[in-house]
Order: structure tokens, then sequence, then C-alpha cells
């Protein structure tokens, strides 16, 4: 059964909510033959479709704890192709020009 990611789910939160432990992030990129910076929500296996392969859990009582409370973490950060926009972004002569 495969693991459905949420918008703006790391690997750190899916190792937390299904395994109880974040450093089962680790074997989850391992298990999915993916980097620990890439977006989870973009990984999808052509054999058997979209969402990651499960790793074993650590902490069955922070699993059940997750799933008890319906705890979703979603903790993605933009990565640094997403660039940020806004005058205070701007420089004068650079960015704006003043006429």
């Amino acid at each position: 059964m495969k693991i459905t990611v949420l918008s703006q789910q790391s690997l750190f939160d899916i190792a937390i909510q299904t395994t109880g432990s974040a450093e089962a992030a680790f074997d989850l990129a391992l298990a999915n033959d993916m980097p620990l910076t890439e977006d989870p929500a973009l990984i999808e296996d052509p054999s058997s479709g979209p969402g990651l392969t499960p790793v074993a859990s650590v902490n069955k009582g922070i699993v059940s704890y997750y799933a008890d409370c319906r705890l979703e973490p979603a903790t993605w950060i933009m990565g640094a192709d997403e660039e940020e926009e806004g005058v205070e972004l701007w420089c004068i002569e650079y960015d704006f020009i003043v006429s």
C-alpha cells in the first residue's frame, strides 16, 4: 500500500506521521529512490502510480497518536528555484529604474 503525500509535506513530515521517527526520512528516501530535498508530491512511480513506498514503523505509539488525532504535518519550505518577489527585494538602478 502506497503512502499518499499531501500538499506541502516533506519526507520528514511523512516519516514522523507513518513511522513515528524523523530519522525514517532517510529510509523513505532510499526506498523511493529520491533525494531528501525532493518534493515528495512530485514523485510518481510509473509502474505503481503516485505515492511513496512505505518503510517499517519505528515508534507505533507516535504513529497511533498522529492517526487518532488526525495530525498530518506539512512543513515543506519553498525551494531556491521558487523566487520571491516584491519591492523590498528590489535594488535601485538594478531592478528598479528611477526616471
